[in-house]
């Protein structure tokens, strides 16, 4: 992944992740920076699949000579 790129989020994450945050005490924030930490590294496996799978697909076009 290209660490220059910005990831994109929905509005309804950021805005899940914003009334999370409002409603915690110290534990649940930990509790809910765990949870988002997890919900960002799947977010980085999703787009490495998704640039992957372009590389791939790119790949197998050039290798069946089509200009698609």
């Amino acid at each position: 992944m290209d660490m220059g790129e910005i990831v994109k989020w929905t509005k309804a994450e950021v805005n899940h992740i914003k009334v999370s945050l409002g409603r915690c005490d110290a534990q649940q924030l930990a509790n809910e920076l765990g949870r988002a930490k997890e919900n960002v590294e799947r977010k980085i496996r999703e787009i490495e699949i998704k640039e992957r799978l372009a590389r791939l697909s790119t790949f197998v076009k050039k290798e069946n000579g089509s200009s698609d």
